[in-house]
């Protein structure tokens, strides 16, 4: 998993201050672009949910659909970003890594769009991690994701992920 608290403290590499983020999901991905600033994070351009069908191919064809939406959107803000941070579902990770087969998937998409992975987010977390910072408060919550072929329930406690 990435250190987002690096990147997000304006640690990480100053020339670059925009980033991919791309959602992938069971049937469909969401690009946008994100922006470091003094005043913290803001997301600058995006793309909105884009279908897609099982495959590498048809998933790269989705990506390449949602990046050049999500930059035609970022148009006069400057160069698009090639520093990218994925957000996948809890089935995509084992022991704190993608398990390979997906790996190597990305590994693809990113040499095919020319993207340079930063990292990942495990998609319940991160938005446990919003709500926690949003809200000032460790989050007590059972986050249910559905899609058509799976059903996902992560449980925190007091701010702690305690499984999905």
């Amino acid at each position: 998993m990435m250190d987002l608290g690096r990147i997000l403290s304006g640690k990480a590499d100053q020339g670059q201050k925009s980033y991919w983020a791309i959602v992938i999901k069971p049937g469909w991905v969401d690009c946008g672009i994100w922006r470091l600033s003094e005043s913290g994070v803001s997301v600058v351009a995006g793309s909105g949910p884009v279908s897609w069908e099982d495959g590498t191919n048809a998933l790269l064809e989705a990506l390449d659909n949602s990046l050049t939406i999500a930059s035609q959107n970022f148009k006069g803000e400057g160069e698009a970003p090639k520093k990218t941070v994925f957000g996948v579902i809890s089935s995509w990770v084992s022991e704190g890594k993608i398990k390979s087969d997906h790996l190597e998937q990305l590994r693809h998409i990113c040499l095919r769009l020319d993207l340079e992975p930063t990292g990942f987010v495990v998609l319940p977390e991160a938005i446990g991690h919003h709500i926690h910072e949003k809200e000032g408060t460790p989050v007590n919550a059972v986050l249910i994701g559905v899609d058509e072929e799976e059903l996902g329930v992560s449980l925190f406690r007091l701010g702690m992920l305690l499984g999905t």
